[in-house]
This record gives C-alpha cells, sequence and structure tokens, in this order.
C-alpha cells in the first residue's frame, strides 16, 4: 500500500503550507535557518525535505541530502538547489538505510513515523546534533483549514500526536538530551515546538 504522502502533489502541499491561514510554509523556513546556522558541520540530512524549502541557508555544508518519500518533491528540490543530493526513502521501511551525517533535521516528520522509529533511524545514522519540529494541536485537527484541506484528508492514516515527553524519553534511549526548546505560534494558533538534541 502506498504511503499517502506519495499522491500529495507538491504545488498542493505549497499552497496549503503557505496560505496566510496556516502559514507554516515560511514559519519553518525561518526555523530552519535557525538549526542550520546553530550547528554548523560537513553534513546534514533533512527528513522530509518536500521541495527544499529553507534549503536556501544550507549552503554552509559540503553534504546536503534531501530525505522524502515523494520522487517529485526530490526531483523539484534538486532541480531548485542541486547542491542537494536526494535520498529516496520510507521511513517507516523497518530495512531503511541512510547515510551518516552529522546534524539531522526533521521538521513535522516524527508525527508521520512515530517517536519510537524516528530514535532508531537517529541512533543509526549517528548525528551530533538532532534538530525537531513537532505540530501542537491544541484538541483542533491537525491539518490546517484551507482552499486544499480536502487533499490531506488520507494523511490521518499515518498521522499521531507526538507527546513531547514521549519523543525526548525515546531519544534518551539512544543517547540524545534536549539542548533548546521554543514554540512559535501559527495564524491560526497552532504551535509549532522546536527541540534540538545533542548525543
Amino acid at each position: 500500500m502506498k504511503n499517502p504522502w506519495e499522491n500529495i502533489s507538491l504545488s498542493d502541499y505549497e499552497s496549503h503550507m503557505s496560505g496566510e491561514s496556516v502559514g507554516q510554509l515560511p514559519a519553518l523556513r525561518d526555523i530552519m535557518k535557525r538549526q542550520f546556522d546553530a550547528y554548523p558541520g560537513e553534513s546534514v540530512m533533512v527528513l522530509g525535505a518536500a521541495g527544499g524549502n529553507g534549503f536556501e541557508y544550507a549552503g554552509g555544508f559540503k553534504k546536503v541530502y534531501a530525505v522524502d518519500i515523494n520522487p517529485e518533491y526530490l526531483r523539484v528540490c534538486a532541480e531548485r538547489y542541486p547542491f542537494a543530493e536526494p535520498v529516496r526513502a520510507d521511513l517507516s521501511d523497518e530495512n531503511l538505510s541512510l547515510p551518516s551525517a552529522q546534524l539531522v533535521i526533521a521538521d513535522l516528520i516524527v508525527e508521520y513515523i512515530g517517536w519510537g522509529r524516528f530514535a532508531g533511524i537517529v541512533g543509526r545514522v549517528g548525528s551530533e546534533r538532532v534538530c525537531c519540529v513537532i505540530q501542537l494541536d491544541g484538541g483542533e485537527e491537525f491539518v490546517s483549514e484551507s482552499p486544499r484541506a480536502q487533499v490531506f484528508r488520507p494523511l490521518e492514516s499515518v498521522h499521531r500526536a507526538v507527546p513531547e515527553d514521549e519523543l525526548t524519553a525515546a531519544m534518551a534511549g539512544v543517547g540524545y538530551e534536549p539542548v533548546f526548546r521554543r514554540e512559535t505560534t501559527l495564524p491560526n494558533g497552532k504551535i509549532f515546538l522546536e527541540i534540538d538534541f545533542a548525543h
């Protein structure tokens, strides 16, 4: 069975995420700038790269891996940012193999693979630093209202809310401790929670 992310076009994704009432794409771009700037190094891996939102700030890295399950997303990401090396991968695959990287960025991806699975991936990649963003819905639907919201309804089959304490405990289990935490409130009242971990 195909992952529902493979059926969502990049134009639908970016239009929804950048809508005035949603405001997630510009917020994530700003967050990624901070993430790239905070932990300079040789290599970075972005899990759930989509079309490369925020990659304009990754120029300081010699190796930039863009990981996603959707081949259209990766194709556009590579066109926009030729320095990015596309890696098509299903992060829920038990036999997943990924390159190593000093920094892993995983913004709005843990919700779709689970915190235990995510911690296992990070542990195998062996990064020094890990940056996450999880969305706090405050009891609302996880898909924000927009003209394209209906396109995202199939994601309900793979989405799960991420409790901060569960994520932190899972990461501690593979040797990572939180070193940074910040909340950003979005136009519709939802919150992006940033948590950075160090090994």
